[in-house]
């Protein structure tokens, strides 16, 4: 796919210093057409998209957008290797609390908060499929983002149960796999009503009822 293909251009180009201005230039087209398509999609959804309302949103000839992408399904495509790309940056920050169940919280926060920011294209991208369309399609990204996300979560919660802050009878891969279902039960509801309430105020909630069954266990079975 070109989409793989700019990805290993733009590592050559790191290696041999800054691009030619040409290259630089074809960058800034390629991503005002990708700003253009995520309006685009966000608003018609990706079947009812067409590839004419994207060139005019991005202000270039259809003729010209075909330059750089074969067709909807390949910007489609690269917007999510984009949007993923946004996402861990945003997560960086997160990453670096100290306290394992204050790093939880943060990562939450901004999982849900991107989610939320992006939330007409995420429809969008749910309608086709979301994440598991693509890893049955055999998107290697998307596998590879999930796998990435989970041993975030696994490795955070490791540390909060070697603390004592969580229970240690199950392993922290079953309390990631508990937690993963709280949160994606949210953002189903919240796009099933329509996005009408902060998803990132779900945050606590899904804390709250992720620690009431993963706190700590006495022998009783009480904390």
């Amino acid at each position: 796919m070109a989409v793989r293909k700019q990805r290993k251009k733009a590592k050559k180009s790191e290696k041999g210093g800054r691009p030619p201005l040409r290259d630089r230039v074809k960058d800034a087209y390629r991503e005002a057409i990708l700003d253009s398509a995520e309006v685009i999609f966000a608003r018609d959804e990706y079947q009812a998209a067409k590839i004419s309302d994207i060139a005019a949103e991005a202000g270039v000839s259809v003729g010209t957008l075909y330059n750089y992408f074969e067709g909807k399904e390949e910007i489609f495509e690269a917007l999510g290797v984009r949007g993923r790309a946004e996402f861990y940056a945003a997560l960086d920050p997160a990453l670096s609390v100290e306290a394992p169940l204050e790093r939880l919280e943060a990562i939450l926060r901004v999982t849900l908060g991107f989610l939320e920011a992006k939330g007409a294209l995420f429809a969008a991208y749910t309608a086709e499929g979301g994440s598991q369309g693509a890893i049955a399609r055999g998107d290697e990204e998307e596998i590879e983002s999930r796998e990435r996300y989970r041993r975030i979560l696994v490795g955070t919660l490791e540390e909060a149960v070697e603390l004592g802050e969580l229970r240690s009878d199950l392993p922290a891969a079953t309390l990631a796999v508990a937690l993963s279902g709280l949160m994606q039960g949210f953002v189903e509801s919240w796009l099933t009503v329509g996005r009408t309430t902060p998803l990132v105020d779900s945050t606590p909630v899904i804390l709250e009822l992720f620690q009431s069954g993963a706190t700590t266990r006495t022998s009783s079975g009480r904390t």
